[in-house]
């Protein structure tokens, strides 16, 4: 869980993915209803949904895509207003256990009141166990050996355009049939005691190749008159000159450069980063033509709404479960001691929290409910006003005059009657 979490915070699509959804949910924030009736909370409850549980939906998506369960406690501020909030991975030892075919989750924690902690595990991605051991299935598991995979990819890429500045040579020795010479190409030590000439007593002369060189570089320094004025241009460019023999390394004699083959690297890199970025966004649920636009990958327009107004209505279904059932848990557990039945209770106390409308709905859609006598004015008007962005108070409370009607198509007629050439009305 640990290595799932710190590969689900660092990676980039993961986050972008999440984080539209999360924008999506929450774009008008949460609604309260009670009998498929909207209220308006008290000003307690209403500071507590805007402060607290706008994080909160975001710490539930964070979590079920991660591990496929959220793990959750509540919490008292200092005005003792009780909220919900997710628990951080790291503070907690979880396991599974299953007896007779039913799943239960096991915490430990040395820094938590365990008594105010839950896990919530209806969301289809139930860990399974493997020899003995708890397995993840979330949406970020799936997903992770391709990141990491990509990531490989990319730390390689960077190891060969580092090597590209400072390139490896190799040198190999060829033979040659020229006799060496002796004083010129190798000479003998002197040793008194010595009654023969043998080879290991011979030295090579490649020191006066070196010194031919240290004598190139006081050439330029001492003749040139490089002391002397350093601004001159012709002095910078002595001094540029003298730079580049510094790094001139004399090879030993025989020795030549051998040209060994550059590794240049994938040549569909920017293809694979497309494919895996396929693979991660239709996993999550959101279109890669939603977060990257490019000419090479174009899809249909409205199958991507389609597709995106599945994944937010699915996430809009599951947390509103969960919202409720913390909602109740928080607000509701001093009325239920005092009902005798729980099932009538809930049918009338029981309020239920929902996002406040699917954003993914299009304009024509609503124009077309409006014009059909399916949405009233009222409806329509604060539905636009949110998806415009604007206030509700710039709204017009009442419809068009002309609503349904163009007036380009309003043809002006005339009461007045019209006669034939024989002095007749029109109409007799």
């Amino acid at each position: 869980m640990i290595s799932t979490w710190h590969d689900y915070q660092t990676s980039t699509m993961i986050h972008m993915c999440s984080k539209t959804i999360v924008y999506h949910l929450m774009k008008n924030g949460l609604v309260l209803t009670k009998n498929s009736k909207r209220i308006t909370p008290s000003l307690a409850i209403s500071d507590a949904l805007e402060v607290y549980w706008g994080p909160f939906v975001e710490g539930l998506v964070d979590q079920v895509m991660a591990f496929g369960f959220a793990v959750v406690m509540f919490q008292k501020d200092g005005a003792d207003c009780v909220y919900p909030t997710t628990v951080d991975p790291h503070l907690y030892t979880i396991a599974v256990e299953i007896i007779n075919n039913n799943m239960s989750f096991k915490l430990s924690s040395t820094e938590l009141d365990m008594e105010s902690v839950m896990v919530y595990n209806h969301f289809g991605f139930s860990p399974v166990v493997r020899n003995g051991r708890g397995m993840l299935t979330s949406l970020a598991w799936k997903v992770i050996p391709p990141i990491r995979f990509l990531n490989n990819v990319r730390n390689a890429c960077e190891t060969m355009e580092a090597n590209k500045t400072r390139p490896q040579f190799f040198t190999e020795q060829q033979p040659t049939s020229r006799e060496r010479q002796e004083g010129v190409d190798f000479d003998y030590y002197a040793e008194a005691d010595s009654s023969e000439i043998r080879e290991d007593m011979q030295f090579q002369r490649n020191a006066s190749n070196i010194r031919i060189l240290e004598q190139q570089k006081d050439l330029y320094n001492t003749y040139m008159n490089r002391k002397e004025s350093s601004s001159h241009p012709y002095n910078r460019g002595i001094q540029r000159v003298v730079n580049k023999l510094d790094d001139i390394v004399q090879l030993p004699e025989g020795h030549h450069v051998v040209a060994t083959p550059q590794n240049t690297g994938r040549q569909d890199v920017v293809q694979m980063h497309k494919i895996i970025q396929e693979e991660i966004c239709s996993t999550l649920g959101v279109p890669r033509a939603l977060l990257i636009s490019d000419s090479m990958y174009k899809s249909s327009t409205e199958g991507i709404e389609e597709f995106f107004s599945q994944t937010v209505a699915w996430w809009s279904r599951k947390l509103q479960i969960l919202l409720t059932d913390v909602y109740t848990k928080i607000y509701f557990n001093k009325k239920m001691g005092k009902l005798k039945n729980i099932y009538t209770a809930k049918q009338r106390h029981q309020i239920q929290v929902h996002f406040d409308y699917n954003t993914t709905i299009k304009e024509e859609t609503l124009q077309n409910m409006y014009n059909n006598g399916i949405l009233t004015w009222d409806a329509y008007s604060k539905t636009m006003i949110k998806m415009a962005g604007m206030a509700e108070e710039d709204r017009n409370l009442e419809p068009p005059a002309l609503h349904g009607v163009d007036a380009s198509e309003v043809v002006t007629v005339s009461n007045k009657r019209k006669r034939t050439a024989g002095g007749l009305d029109d109409g007799t």
